[in-house]
């Protein structure tokens, strides 16, 4: 279920579809970024669900394809934890984010229902 959730979710950025792209994201969702620049500290950016959802939904972050694969699920109680690898292409806010890399999610299971928690990409 979870390995679908990650393949639904995905495909939702691509086609645009706000209400699936959101509806598995947590309430208090949040994606961290590592941010490397040669010559400065590695940083973390962070973007909530609601800032994340608002990009996509107004068109200024658009992708043109985001591809999984090599996905595990590790499991420990009512959390699980996706690890796995993506390429993807598009833009935001007009500059190129295409990149591929690894990825880690975190679910959690909620009220009897599976949500995103946290993604991130190192």
């Amino acid at each position: 279920m979870i390995i679908a959730a990650e393949r639904e979710w995905a495909k939702a950025a691509v086609d645009r579809d706000i209400a699936t792209f959101a509806k598995y994201m947590s309430d208090d969702y949040v994606l961290i970024e590592v941010t490397v620049s040669p010559g400065r500290q590695p940083q973390f950016d962070i973007m909530s669900k609601s800032s994340w959802v608002e990009k996509v939904r107004s068109g200024r972050e658009k992708y043109d394809s985001v591809e999984i694969h090599d996905l595990k699920v590790l499991f420990n109680g009512d959390l699980a934890t996706v690890t796995g690898a993506y390429s993807q292409r598009g833009t935001s806010d007009g500059k190129d984010i295409s990149a591929s890399g690894l990825y880690v999610n975190t679910w959690a299971k909620r009220d009897g229902q599976w949500q995103l928690i946290n993604s991130t990409f190192p």
